[in-house]
Parts: structure tokens; C-alpha cells; sequence
């Protein structure tokens, strides 16, 4: 609901005026445009969503923990989604997060089977090496 809203006020002709003022600010401001006021009302408005965005998470989490956000790979994870998407476009960043989702949650299960297949190689190499050096070793005073 929220990039419907966003979309049309990007065709709108306040839209316009926000990108006009992004693109060149003395052609907007030539053009009799309040540009201090503008930015107020883009840093208001991405507050105010923001705002909306934590709330959610924090009912979606059921609760607030600090210790939570400490691994960083979601504020990475965000990003690629934000690149892969096109950070000009709004529903190629859609996109990009329902690619980046499901790559991850395909990816789990291949990921938990290629570390069961580490692990098991690791211990067979472990016992390959322990074997070899055991029938290599010299016996000087008798093996038994």
C-alpha cells in the first residue's frame, strides 16, 4: 500500500518538484521553489515512514531487543537488495528483495547439507591421515 502511495506521489507534480529539486536545485530554485522547505517535508515524510517500519517490526518480532540488530549481515543483506533491484527504482528494489528472500531460503537447506558433507569429509580425512601415519611410522623398539 505504502509504493502505491509513494508511486503516485512520484508522478504527481509534487513528485516532479522533488526531483527537479534533486536533479539541479538552482534550476528549482530559479523556478521560484522553497527548496529548505522541500527537504523538510522529504526528511518528515522518511521519518514518518521509518517510524511506520520499526513499529511494524517490532509488533512482527513481538518484542524490542537491542542484541537483535547486532549482526550486521541484514543491514548487508538490505543493501544488496536495494543494488540488485536498481536504487532508482522502486519496484526493481520490490523485486529485488522477493529475489534476495527466496535465494535465501533456498539456499538453507543446500547450505546445512554442504556443511553435513564437510563435516563428515573432515573426519574422514582426520582418519585417513591418522591411519596412514600409523602404519608409516617406524616400529624401532617393536610395535606391539
Amino acid at each position: 500500500m505504502i509504493f502505491f502511495l509513494l508511486n503516485r506521489a512520484y508522478n504527481a507534480p509534487w513528485g516532479r518538484m522533488i526531483r527537479a529539486i534533486r536533479d539541479n536545485e538552482v534550476s528549482a530554485a530559479a523556478m521560484g521553489k522553497d527548496i529548505n522547505k522541500r527537504r523538510l517535508e522529504i526528511f518528515v515524510l522518511g521519518c514518518i515512514l521509518m517510524g511506520l517500519g520499526g513499529g511494524i517490526l517490532g509488533t512482527f518480532n513481538s518484542l524490542f531487543d537491542p542484541q537483535g540488530y547486532l549482526p550486521l549481515n541484514h543491514t548487508f543483506l538490505v543493501l544488496v537488495m536495494v543494488i540488485l533491484g536498481g536504487p532508482g527504482n522502486n519496484l526493481g528494489t520490490i523485486f529485488g528483495a522477493v529475489a534476495v528472500y527466496i535465494i535465501w531460503i533456498m539456499s538453507e537447506p543446500l547450505a546445512l547439507f554442504l556443511m553435513q558433507l564437510a563435516v563428515a569429509f573432515g573426519k574422514a580425512l582426520l582418519a585417513g591421515m591418522l591411519l596412514v601415519i600409523w602404519i608409516a611410522a617406524p616400529c624401532r623398539h617393536g610395535c606391539w
